[in-house]
């Protein structure tokens, strides 16, 4: 079952012609992510994954939610990283590009921004000595860049550098992050197309 429903949604990403056109979703993960934290009392450097999916409300212009969860360790310390995080990410066209001076080496590149706000929590466990913990609310923002292996699945990096403030031993905590992941770009009606259509081929 799960094969007929993600096999149609692959050929609808692979067949689109514009991927950040208004009304598309954006679904993908980042997966490999590496984080530091600095905290007051413990710093520790590790991995977290982080899915999300988004939405173009127009184009080049997508919000949506992230989800963010990740152990990071070094010299006997472990850090737990959470989050829920909505986001707007905003990319750049090839003239936006050009107007800024710098040259598109590839048409299958695109550069964009993203930022999110929401609520995080870094608490670190550290042995024979005190917890140090960090739970409120988080901000971070910073550049990416996709390279699509098809016209509808981009493989991409993206460096943030990520706050957060609020309550526990540690008021702050501060985490420059670099991910890499990929994301899948679905037009919806096509996409809700072809899922009806399953649908109705599974109840005959």
């Amino acid at each position: 079952m799960t094969k007929r429903i993600l096999l149609p949604l692959l050929f609808i990403a692979i067949n689109a012609k514009s991927q950040t056109q208004k009304d598309n979703l954006l679904v993908g993960a980042n997966l490999a992510n590496a984080q530091a934290t600095f905290q007051s009392g413990g710093t520790t450097v590790g991995m977290s994954i982080s899915p999300k999916i988004g939405y173009f409300i127009k184009r080049n212009f997508a919000i949506g939610l992230g989800l963010n969860l990740g152990v990071t360790g070094g010299g006997g310390i472990t850090t737990i990283n959470y989050g829920v995080l909505p986001f707007a990410r905003y990319y750049f066209s090839a003239k936006e590009m050009k107007d800024a001076n710098a040259e598109m080496k590839s048409k299958r590149m695109r550069f964009f921004l993203e930022a999110d706000f929401g609520i995080s929590g870094s608490n670190t466990l550290k042995q024979n000595a005190p917890n140090i913990t960090t739970n409120g609310m988080s901000f971070s923002a910073g550049p990416g860049m996709a390279y699509f292996i098809t016209p509808n699945v981009g493989l991409e990096t993206l460096l943030k550098l990520r706050g957060i403030a609020g309550f526990g031993t540690s008021s702050t905590a501060f985490q420059p992050e670099l991910n890499i992941g990929f994301q899948i770009y679905l037009p919806t009606k096509r996409a809700k197309a072809m899922y009806n259509e399953e649908k109705r081929n599974m109840a005959k």
